[in-house]
């Protein structure tokens, strides 16, 4: 029977120490070239993307392959502002080229404001498209996507959420509202600067020094400008302008009409009291205007008094009679579109109730 000895046993317990020890440094030697090499990547991707922003300030996108490496696939600590287009002059989409314009303003008065790569912002952001007929047809599949133009965020972590995509219908194309989209998304503040129309200023300043060339030469003519009836014109004018919606197209840039891409019907009125196309703007100019001709039929006579119309009836009932019975047809429309933009309106008036 072998006794064993106390050396035997502090023998033993030593080897049973070193040995439960030397696992450690062999575990911790194999997590970290999975770490370096997760570091290794991200600064891969990061660096790419800064060398392609250097040479423009909007990254192409033309395989899916891209696509996937930079904007899905982990790891990634920076965000990617992402417009998906279709830009051929077959294509025909007009609002893609002006969403275009838009977003490279913005794109630049990022790059003036934080494009460096000594830049002290916190948070790295770039800016990316992808054309449908230049390699974007499979990345088109993947999002499920039939329209263009759409923009989306892609955040340093995780999936898209709802809020990661503009919703051109409601905020427009003005790069103002991307900017303000971007800001909501990324807490990322830009300082737009918008390039200036040179065209635009040439030619007011052409159409400034015309009309002062012109008035010189009819000074002596002018005694139609202090007619009362051509200011009011002009007032009437600027008036119906101001109220029909012109100026929320401006901001907004809404299309002309709506057109259904299930039947391709025409719509000329939105359904939303929140939104408003072109066409829709012009009849309501149209409207308010009639209603404008109405109100002065109303209280003026067209034709001299004492003269009579075709059918022996005196101009002045005419004028009266033709002028109520626009009021009351216009304005009865009018009111028909107001209760469909503003479900719930109980009133009409007479007609198209």
């Amino acid at each position: 029977m072998h006794i064993y000895t106390l050396f035997d046993i502090i023998y033993l317990f030593l080897i049973l120490f070193s040995l439960s020890h030397l696992s450690q440094p062999v575990n911790a030697a194999k997590k970290r070239p999975i770490q370096e090499n997760i570091g290794d990547q991200l600064d891969s991707k990061v660096s790419q993307l800064w060398d392609w922003t250097q040479q423009r300030t909007i990254i192409p996108f033309t395989s899916y392959d891209s696509f996937q490496h930079y904007l899905r696939t982990k790891p990634r600590n920076y965000s990617v502002v992402l417009m998906l287009t279709a830009l051929r002059s077959e294509r025909g989409c007009q609002i893609c080229k002006e969403a275009r314009d838009e977003y490279k303003i913005v794109a630049d008065s990022f790059r003036f404001s934080y494009g460096h790569r000594d830049s002290t912002h916190e948070k790295l952001l770039f800016f990316a498209m992808t054309d449908f007929d230049e390699g974007g047809g499979e990345i088109f599949e993947s999002l499920h996507l039939k329209t263009a133009p759409v923009f989306i965020h892609y955040p340093p972590t995780g999936k898209p959420k709802s809020a990661d995509r503009f919703d051109m219908s409601r905020q427009g194309l003005h790069a103002e509202a991307l900017v303000q989209w971007i800001s909501d998304v990324t807490s990322v503040r830009i300082r737009l600067f918008r390039p200036p129309n040179y065209t635009l200023l040439f030619t007011v300043g052409l159409l400034f020094i015309l009309m002062m060339l012109g008035g010189y030469w009819m000074r002596e003519q002018l005694d139609s400008f202090y007619n009362p009836i051509y200011w009011s014109l002009l007032s009437i004018a600027i008036v119906l302008v101001m109220i029909s919606g012109q100026m929320w197209n401006q901001i907004r840039g809404p299309p002309m009409v709506h057109r259904d891409p299930n039947t391709g019907a025409t719509g000329f009125f939105s359904g939303s009291s929140q939104y408003q196309f072109v066409a829709e703007t012009g009849i309501v100019f149209a409207l308010y205007g009639g209603i404008t001709a109405a109100l002065i039929m109303l209280n003026h006579d067209l034709l001299p008094l004492g003269s009579k119309s075709v059918v022996g009836v005196p101009s002045r009932g005419l004028s009266s009679l033709g002028g109520l019975i626009m009021f009351v047809i216009i304005f009865s429309y009018l009111l028909s579109i107001f209760k469909m933009k503003y479900q719930g309106y109980p009133y009409s008036f007479l007609l198209f109730g």
